[in-house]
């Protein structure tokens, strides 16, 4: 049964794909705009759209800033 898998398995190890979405979102977030294809693309959104949300989180509260910082850095792994 498929109860609670959120995740594409995109034919990857689970070590690799984490590995490729964050390289991912550290493109996306340097360049703007990246080339993948169209299930990488839907599996990229979710991670990207949390990194969006720490740092919206980190622009309302001024004392938590670093915090969320070094948690985006964390997921992102590329400063």
């Amino acid at each position: 049964m498929k109860h609670r898998i959120k995740q594409k398995k995109l034919n990857r190890t689970t070590s690799h794909r984490k590995a490729m979405l964050a390289n991912m979102a550290a493109s996306l977030v340097k360049h703007e705009q990246i080339v993948t294809t169209l299930p990488k693309a839907k599996t990229l959104r979710p991670f990207v759209e949390k990194l969006v949300t720490l740092g919206k989180q980190a622009a309302a509260k001024p004392e938590s800033a670093l915090a969320k910082r070094r948690q985006a850095i964390s997921i992102m792994r590329d400063k």
